[in-house]
């Protein structure tokens, strides 16, 4: 499936003197905002060559120098997260920018390229750093935005990433015209297909675009795994009544995307940290030795003898709540660590919920969880999680 949309910008000089440098001249600049997912990747493809003649790869001072698990450039691109959970911006000058960029949801399996007007001897760009410019025409050809909190505790605007691009510093003579053409287009389909795509238009595989933070995430995963080994508390854990090994202790990886409730250290100490569907299956499998997310069966099961979830029980959920609980007879320990929304960001329902992350899937874009009520005393299954919620987790091994 494909839809593709086109915006054709045209600006006109209707004075009758030619605009010129030292009197400030304009640009078209066209910001197209997306949907961003936990796996979305954006990648910019640029011109090769030494930094000694063509300056920089890529400009990340926007907002603050971009971390390394965010951003990476590759053999042939810029690779940069897009899932609207880090306020951040990139730029690719004229001396490395070239007329096409994409991205890839590989949640929705969803291609998303960018098509625009790039005039091959064109130099002169407006300069868009927030900042007295010293040099205002030597500004970006293409950016890529990632919304999120502008400050610990704030919302996000969205969330949302863009893609922007720009048409050069217009020194119009009295009469002269520019247009400046941006193309969308979205593609949903099987991997093989759009990765036949991505490599025809920005020179990058699927594969690429779907593993270009993997190496980055095992290195800081591992340091963060290591450390809480020497901490005591990465295996905590106990062979429940299902004779499966389950962790005793919340999560507390540094996995990106996670949280700690509030943007305050000292509840991720107390209840573990809150991660995204997909940060929640790569934080356990960071613990290496088998351990893995637990299946929507697996938690199923092992509620199941201590009384079992609402639906299963005679009792609403209530001695599964009990036994599961800290300080219950099953020595679980579940906490009630509440979770963080999509959207605004929002943190809620801190020693009122306990949400649990399973790995299985409703949908590309919902999963079970487990629920800790503590209004009901009782332990729900719910059906349906957008994966960009952030929750606690339990890992679980053979």
């Amino acid at each position: 499936r494909t839809v593709a949309f086109e915006s054709a910008n045209t600006v006109t000089n209707a004075g009758s003197a030619p605009w010129q440098p030292l009197s400030g001249l304009v640009s078209v600049w066209i910001l197209g905002m997306f949907n961003p997912s936990s796996a979305s990747t954006i990648a910019l493809p640029y011109v090769p060559g030494p930094e000694s003649t063509l300056g920089p790869v890529v400009n990340d001072a926007y907002f603050g120098k971009v971390p390394a698990d965010r951003l990476m450039v590759g053999r042939s691109a810029v690779f940069f997260r897009g899932d609207g959970q880090y306020r951040s911006k990139i730029g690719l000058s004229a001396s490395r920018a070239l007329p096409t960029a994409g991205s890839y949801d590989a949640l929705g399996r969803t291609l998303t390229l960018v098509q625009y007007t790039r005039p091959a001897d064109a130099v002169n760009y407006v300069n868009s750093m927030w900042e007295i410019q010293r040099e205002p025409y030597k500004g970006d050809v293409i950016n890529s935005y990632n919304d999120g909190p502008p400050a610990p505790g704030k919302a996000p605007l969205g969330p949302f990433f863009e893609l922007e691009t720009s048409s050069p510093a217009l020194d119009l003579l009295p009469a002269q015209r520019y247009t400046h053409v941006h193309r969308t287009f979205h593609l949903v389909g099987p991997e093989a297909e759009l990765d036949r795509i991505a490599r025809a238009t920005i020179n990058v595989g699927v594969d690429e675009l779907v593993n270009a933070f993997s190496t980055v995430s095992a290195s800081l995963q591992r340091r963060s795994a290591q450390d809480q080994k020497a901490s005591g508390t990465m295996y905590s854990s106990k062979r429940m009544a299902d004779g499966k090994q389950w962790t005793t202790h919340n999560l507390n990886v540094n996995t990106v995307p996670s949280y700690c409730y509030e943007d305050a250290e000292l509840n991720c100490r107390q209840y573990g940290r809150l991660y995204t569907w997909e940060s929640a299956r790569r934080g356990c499998q960071s613990l290496r030795d088998g351990w893995r997310l637990p299946t929507d069966d697996e938690w199923r099961q092992m509620a199941k003898h201590y009384g079992g979830v609402r639906e299963d029980s005679d009792d609403s959920g209530k001695a599964a709540y009990k036994a599961l609980l800290i300080g219950g007879s099953s020595g679980f320990n579940a906490l009630l660590g509440g979770g963080r929304d999509v959207g605004d960001g929002q943190y809620a329902r801190l020693e009122a919920h306990g949400f649990y992350w399973t790995a299985s899937e409703s949908d590309p874009a919902s999963a079970p969880f487990y629920n800790f009520g503590k209004g009901g005393l009782s332990l729900n299954r719910q059906p349906e999680g957008e994966k960009q919620r952030a929750f606690s987790v339990r890992c679980v091994r053979e």
